[in-house]
């Protein structure tokens, strides 16, 4: 930052924000940050030293001076004196601009006008205001105020061009030729070929521009034509003049020094006259206007001359007469009727009443002799109808507080006929010797009408009469032309116009604003519209926009704004005035009417676009309305091949949201039959005759063929797990030939037995994103994280259907299987105690519940402790009767010298055992020997290794002379070597292991068949065995298998019905080992994924191949099988690999039951619901369009009810419609693809009538709140009156009747106040038929959303009578917001929980909330009658405040009562200083207050739930008006 050219600004340090008690203080920061923010503004500011040490040189407000210094050099001082700040003028504004008398009036009566002045800053009005500028039929003020004065600008001619006016203003323009080249100037404003430049350009010769330079503005050049180096620019901005259209005109200075003054126009822009030529009447050319004494803030009259210094004539023939001598070029009786006032002399401020004049002459109605006592003399100056207001009170002079102060003046009398006022006024302080102007007018826009001035009665004159007063049409649109006529006629033949000196008239009156004005059209002619001669008497004549097109309100000049409007008629014959109405509550009615829109989304009105007969399409469509009316009704005409079909009805997608100025959509899901279709919108709001359609749009395209969808690589991972922790992933691949999305993609969990079902899980899809359902490897769905809660063998199995059709047959998969923890029993040892060369034998039962073996990583150990030392020893299988009776594991091992405890463990694999006891007090003395002989494993296959393993112990410390294992013999090849497990281990004395490993041929092969072994070592010329072997009694084992093998598979027969065939399976078994199966082992055939197992023939030998048969019926559907079998130690499969045989083929007929249709009678309104059940054994959906009902001999598909089919159980078809008058017969036919069912004809049902009632409620759901629309109609068509019942959920029922039009068709609105479930009940008396809503009208709390931390400012509709938040949110919802109310009375906030004092809240309240945690709140209470006014009760002071409705309302429309008075309008209320006429919101997210203004204003409603700050400057109440229907 560069501390030379940058400025430092600084703006409303907020006490909210910096002050210690700040509401806003640690909120949206630390607080220290906050105070680090006022360190630091400081010491920007601060400069070190005294500077007023010395009084020659110290410093003075308003010494100009530069920074030479950086800012971070400086140093905070003490002695600062204040810093004068900016000063802002605030505009006056005038209010309560009053006539007295102001309707109708004789000539001569005196009138007062009235006008209060507020200024905010309390500046007095500039000299000569407030002024009241009077105005007559033949002429009205048309200037204005002066709010700045360019004294000096230069005017730059090009006159090739024709830009657009204001479209440089603020630009630079830059000399591209000339002397000039180079320098920029700054363009005040423009017109189509004229440049207003700021300040004089030829005060150095050097660089002045000449004729022919040419310059650039952005990206345009032009080349000054002419130039006016001494120009002057008035500039208005409250004015909107067409650019140029004053070109040639006068302007006359009408208040301030230069009095009088006149000045050529030449150019003018919408808000800028600039002023060239000579000033009049003088021929200089240069219009000095400072040296004239014009300033900003005068007023300026243009092209009428009203000022001038006149001579006095006190008898021109038989008037007085004055004489302007400024040759003014008056239209003769412009003036006529209206007044002046003197501006000089001895008669100063006196008014006169003019009777006429002509181009220079005013002539006057009062006797000279009233002149000459007032002092009026020739050469006295003279305005005309511009009238200096005097204050009613003079010592008033605070212009701040309601209701301001009054200035008056009253005059003599007025002219004969229509006269209106407007009021201006000024404020224009110096302020550090610079003016600033603003203005304020009243009323904004065009003038206040009245008084009518009348001549006296004649007697025996008879007012005028109206009748007939009609407007067409009577409900219309914004962009309707409305016509008005009323029937004029007067007795004594006096038109509505001039005749006889006086001027009658007939005026239309709408209390409609246009243009910030109520509507008055006024007619008058003295010619009889008729004959066009004299108006007759006492003969009617109609006046419509016909004879008076000031009666027809065109839309494209003058709009009507949407909403209810009542007009009357005002007519004069001249003497008396008449209304028709006489009475205002009988005015008719015109309904005015915004058309409502509908728009497709920018997404399409459907999706998808294409799908088959089981898709569900959504069509959207986007309502908006102008006069924010909810659709009375809205639907979609879907057209099949060309062929409308029954419309459908729309709901809304947000139910709450009751904006339809921005629009809110609308949807409706379906399916549909197959076919190509269009389809359209259509709407009405309930008011306009025909309702709002969209251009009809194509599609969706329906497929009546479909391609069922298909499951591949099903799968669920792992297949085995342990108990503990267990968690499964189940995974489907979906495809689909169609690319059609699934309806459902499920997984159902089977228990063991295979048919209990344990869950049915719908799946999703791994990739969101992932559409392509056709690809060939589809979509993948899963469903992870399944977990069982017993253990065993599970199945699952998968389902899916695209909405049409299933997935065909889907086996029922095996897995996972879930393990069952082993247990042991006991812990055995056959001795206490015993030499260490003798052999100590372990043992204990492992039990499984599974019945199955351990794994490879299973195991049964001893673990024995001996000091610190673990040693932990498999055990080894004895023979069993089963796994899960209980095995025997037993261990034979030597043991070292010295104390030993043991216990044991053990694991199936995936789940451990819990450990047995500790056994402790095992006591081994020491003797050499050989311990723990051991063979691993135990039993294994031919291509395992098994170790041969001994520990040798000696007390004497000396090592073996050898150690031999022998294996299937005594000698010879028999003896093997055993060598150190560890070769560098000569701990004789605790035990050396030694060691052999070796394969060996299966146990089948050997001789005996079985293998054996024992060890033998020689130690000091001593040969031990181990306790329990020798050459005589070797151990036996271990036991190598023979894997079994499977030949000779067959299935017979290869076809069959479920439950009646039983289909055999063969399958030929042999062992090597010719040994039957052991524990463990099976033969079983595995069909379609369930496992059967099998029976071995009759006495089987063996030694020789077995048979083994199975015979079972089976479910319908194509299946595939193979065989697997086991010995109890190795498996086979047959066929090998992953291959399966093909076959058998089981199918059964389907069958359709429980065939009905309901109701069996109705009329031809009633939908009659066809359903029928689909059964089939196997589970086989029916065919494309297989279940159809055939009504009256015609098929209509059937749907499919909702939900994941079981057509084992049975799946219900529906078909709903409408029926003709007369009696019908129904069947139902179905196919499976292979047989066509029927079921028996079913006649005489059901039987209709041409008769019905139809009822529908929209929105449905509904927040309480919200604004029902009941609607249908009534059968045979007809007007009718029903009778309605509104079933509240509280039970307090309101009754009412409704009529229908000529078409049957009817509609009313109600509101729900309570929550709960509603009915509706319609009946028609004359039929006895009668209907009710379905579903049943819901109507929910309301809720709202708060964020955690976040500081808001929110209101609750909803309230309690007790007026405690805890009431509404909950108390501890209630203490969790943080709750803070402004309390005006006091100036300070109250806190709740903390204050005693704290106020009510109730539906209107506003306040602050922190909530400590995000959350929705449920809201208890009761809720104001929505379609009624609100009161807001507000104080002196600012006020925080909510809406009380549930729907936004217009701020606009807030009136405003105070005390007694009459409620008024929020701008009525600021002009009579009650209120401001604004609030602001406050936006949390962006930590910021928005203004909300009825125009102007960043928002122009009043939300929901929101809090807004509203000034108010008395007690009063804000009525706030319900959402506009």
């Amino acid at each position: 930052m560069n501390a030379a050219t940058t400025a430092l600004i600084l703006v409303g340090y907020q006490n909210d924000y910096f002050a210690t008690d700040g509401i806003l203080r640690g909120v949206v920061e630390d607080p220290h940050g906050v105070d680090r923010v006022l360190d630091n503004t400081a010491n920007s500011l601060a400069i070190e030293g005294l500077l007023n040490a010395d009084a020659a040189t110290a410093p003075a407000v308003g010494d100009q001076f530069k920074l030479a210094r950086s800012r971070s050099s400086l140093t905070p001082f003490a002695n600062t004196g204040a810093i004068e700040g900016p000063f802002i003028n605030d505009a006056p504004y005038l209010t309560d601009g009053v006539i007295e008398p102001g309707f109708t009036i004789r000539r001569n009566d005196p009138v007062t006008y009235r006008v209060s002045y507020h200024d905010s800053d309390n500046d007095a009005p500039a000299a000569g205001y407030p002024i009241a500028w009077i105005g007559g039929e033949q002429w009205e003020f048309n200037g204005g105020i002066m709010s700045q004065l360019h004294s000096s600008v230069t005017l730059i001619s090009d006159s090739s061009q024709s830009w657009t006016p204001s479209l440089f203003k603020g630009q630079p323009l830059t000399w591209i030729t000339g002397k000039r080249v180079g320098i920029t100037d700054t363009i005040l404003d423009n017109t189509s070929t004229m440049l207003i430049l700021s300040g004089r350009v030829d005060s150095n010769v050097t660089t002045r521009p000449e004729v022919s330079d040419r310059f650039g503005i952005l990206q345009s050049n032009g080349t000054a034509s002419a130039i006016d180096y001494r120009a002057a620019a008035f500039v208005d901005d409250t004015k909107s003049f067409t650019p140029d259209a004053l070109a040639g005109r006068r302007v006359q200075m009408v208040t301030g020094s230069a009095l009088g003054a006149v000045f050529d126009v030449v150019a003018n822009t919408a808000q800028v006259l600039a002023i060239s030529g000579r000033q009049l009447p003088t021929a200089s050319a240069d219009p000095d206007v400072v040296a004239t004494g014009v300033s900003s803030g005068d007023s300026y009259s243009i092209h009428d001359i009203l000022v001038g210094q006149v001579t006095l004539n006190l008898n021109d023939n038989g008037y007085v007469s004055m004489q302007f001598r400024n040759s003014p070029g008056w239209v003769a009786d412009q003036f006529a009727g209206l007044v002046i006032q003197m501006m000089s002399g001895t008669a100063v401020w006196k008014k006169y009443t003019i009777l006429n004049n002509t181009a220079d002459t005013l002539y006057f109605s009062q006797q000279a002799s009233v002149f000459v006592n007032d002092g009026v003399a020739t050469g006295d100056l003279v305005r005309i109808a511009g009238l200096k207001m005097d204050k009613q009170s003079p010592g008033e002079n605070d212009y701040t507080v309601a209701p301001g102060v009054y200035y008056t003046v009253t005059i003599p009398g007025l002219g004969l006929g229509d006269h209106t006022v407007k009021w201006m006024a000024s404020n224009s302080p110096l302020v550090r010797g610079v003016r600033t102007t603003f203005q304020g007018r009243y009323p904004a826009g065009a003038s206040v009408p009245g008084p009518l001035v009348t001549g006296d009665i004649p007697p025996g004159n008879t007012a005028p009469q109206l009748r007939n007063a009609v407007a067409s049409p009577a409900i219309g649109l914004t962009t309707s032309n409305y016509r008005f006529s009323v029937d004029y006629r007067d007795a004594d033949g006096d038109p509505p116009g001039p005749h006889d000196g006086v001027v009658g008239f007939l005026q239309l009156v709408v209390d409609a604003e246009i243009n910030g004005q109520i509507v008055r059209r006024t007619y008058r002619s003295s010619v009889d519209p008729v004959s066009g001669g004299a108006w007759p008497v006492n003969t009617y004549r109609t006046i419509d926009s016909t004879v008076f097109n000031g009666f027809l309100l065109d839309a494209s000049v003058a709009q009507l704004p949407p909403g209810t409007h009542r007009f009357h008629f005002e007519a004069s014959d001249g003497w008396s005035v008449v209304r028709y109405p006489s009475n205002a509550a009988d005015d008719p009615m015109v309904v005015v009417n915004s058309r409502p829109t509908l728009t497709i989304p920018a997404a399409g009105g459907v999706s998808p676009g294409e799908g088959n007969t089981g898709t569900t399409f959504r069509f959207r469509v986007i309502y908006a309305d102008g006069d924010n009316q909810a659709p009375a009704s809205i639907s979609l005409v879907l057209a099949k091949g060309g062929v409308p079909q029954a419309p459908l009805i729309l709901s809304q997608e947000v139910p709450s949201d009751g904006n339809y100025l921005d629009g809110a959509v609308y949807y409706v899901d379906t399916t549909l039959p197959a076919g190509t279709y269009t389809y359209y919108f259509s709407a009405s709001d309930g008011v306009e005759l025909y309702p709002v359609v969209t251009q009809s749009q194509p599609g969706p395209i329906v497929r009546g063929e479909n391609n069922a969808p298909v499951l591949l690589e099903a799968a669920v991972t792992p297949a085995v797990s342990p108990f503990a922790g267990n968690e499964f992933n189940y995974t489907v691949r979906y495809r689909d030939q169609d690319n059609d999305p699934p309806n459902h993609v499920s997984l159902i969990v089977y228990a063991a037995d295979q048919t209990t079902v344990l869950d049915t899980l719908a799946m999703e899809k791994a990739d969101p994103d992932d559409t392509a359902y056709s690809s060939a490897e589809g979509v993948l769905y899963e469903y992870p994280g399944y977990h069982f809660g017993q253990s065993g063998t599970f199945f699952y199995q998968f389902s899916a259907s695209d909405g049409v059709d299933a997935t065909g047959d889907v086996e029922i998969m095996t897995g996972p299987f879930v393990n069952t923890p082993p247990a042991l029993g006991q812990p055995e040892v056959d001795k206490m105690s015993g030499p260490s060369d003798e052999l100590f034998t372990f043992g204990v039962t492992y039990t499984d519940a599974d019945g199955v073996a351990p794994s490879a990583d299973g195991y049964v150990r001893l673990v024995l402790t001996t000091g610190s030392t673990v040693t932990k020893v498999d055990m080894v299988r004895q023979a069993d009767d089963g796994w899960a009776g209980g095995v025997r594991y037993l261990s034979q091992i030597q043991l070292a010298p010295g104390m030993h405890s043991f216990y044991f463990e053990a694991s199936d694999g995936l789940d451990p055992a819990a450990s047995t006891e500790t056994v402790s007090g095992l006591t081994v003395i020491a003797t050499p020997g050989l311990r723990n002989p051991t063979v691993t494993p135990g039993t294994g296959k031919s291509t395992d290794t098994y170790s041969y393993s001994v520990t040798l112990a000696n007390p004497s410390g000396s090592g073996p002379d050898e150690i031999l294992v022998f294996i299937d013999g005594t000698g010879g090849d028999s003896a093997h070597l055993m060598t150190k497990v560890n070769p560098s281990d000569m701990n004789f004395a605790g035990g050396v292991r030694y060691i052999y490993t070796t394969q060996l041929a299966p146990s089948a092969s050997i001789p005996g068949g079985k293998h054996t072994w024992f060890v033998r070592a020689t130690v000091g010329g001593q040969t031990i065995y181990p306790p329990g072997q020798s050459p005589s009694t070797p151990s036996i084992g271990p036991l190598v298998n023979s894997a079994p093998g499977l030949t000779e598979a067959s299935v017979n027969p290869t076809f069959g019905r479920p439950s009646d065939t039983p289909f055999t399976f063969v399958v030929t078994y042999t062992d090597a080992d010719k040994v039957a199966p052991g524990a463990g082992g099976y033969v079983r055939v595995v069909v379609s994924g369930v496992a059967y197992p099998m029976t071995a023939q009759a006495s089987p030998d063996w030694k020789k191949p077995v048979v083994y048969t199975l015979a079972t019926p089976l479910p319908g559907g194509q299946h595939s099988f193979y065989f697997e079998a086991s010995d109890g130690i190795e498996t086979t499969r047959l066929p090998a690999g992953s291959g399966q045989f093909d076959g058998p083929r089981v199918s059964a007929r389907p069958s359709l039951t429980d065939g009905a249709v309901t109701p069996d009678s109705g009329t031809t309104a009633t939908r009659f619901s066809y359903s029928v059940k689909y059964s089939d054994p196997e589970g086989d959906p029916p065919a494309v369009d297989g279940v159809q009902v055939l009504i009256d001999g015609q098929p209509y598909v059937m749907t499919r009810a909702a939900g994941v089919p079981n057509y084992v159980t049975g799946v219900t078809y529906t078909y709903t419609t409408t029926l003709g008058a007369g009696s019908h017969n129904f069947m139902f036919q179905a196919t499976d693809g292979t047989d066509l069912i029927t079921s028996p004809l079913q006649s005489g049902k059901p039987t209709v009538d041409a008769v019905g009632l139809t009822v529908n409620a929209s929105p449905n759901p509904a927040a309480l709140g919200s604004q029902i629309t009941v609607s249908g109609e009534v059968l045979p068509k007809r007007a009718a009156t029903l009778n309605v019942v509104l079933d509240r959920p509280a039970g307090a029922n309101v009754n009412r009747t409704v009529t229908t039009d000529s078409s049957g068709a009817y509609s009313f609105t109600f509101v729900t106040d309570e929550v709960g479930t509603w009915d509706v009940r319609v009946a028609d008396p004359g039929t006895s038929a009668s209907a009710s809503i379905s579903p049943k009208l819901t109507v929910n709390k309301a809720t709202l959303r708060v964020q955690g931390g976040v500081v808001d400012m929110i209101s609750s509709p909803v309230y309690s009578v007790t007026g405690d938040p805890s009431a509404v949110f909950g108390s501890a919802a209630a203490l969790g917001l943080n709750i803070v109310k402004w309390v005006p009375a006091a100036g300070d906030y109250r806190y709740y929980g903390a204050a005693l004092d704290f106020p009510v809240l109730g539906a209107t309240s506003g306040f602050w909330i922190r909530p400590a945690a995000t959350t929705t709140l449920e809201l208890t209470g009761a809720l104001h009658d929505q379609t009624q006014p609100i009161a807001a009760r507000v104080s002196a002071g600012w006020n925080q405040i909510g809406s009380g409705f549930v729907t936004p309302v217009n701020w606009a429309d807030v009136r405003v009562q105070y005390g007694t008075q009459d409620p008024v309008s929020l701008s009525d209320a600021q002009s009579r200083g009650w209120i401001r006429d604004y609030a602001w919101g406050y936006d949390p997210m962006a930590r910021r207050y928005f203004l909300v203004r009825g125009s102007g204003g960043e928002a122009s409603t009043l939300d929901p739930f929101r809090g807004y700050w509203v000034r108010s400057f008395v007690d009063c109440d804000l009525l706030i008006q319900p959402p506009a229907k």
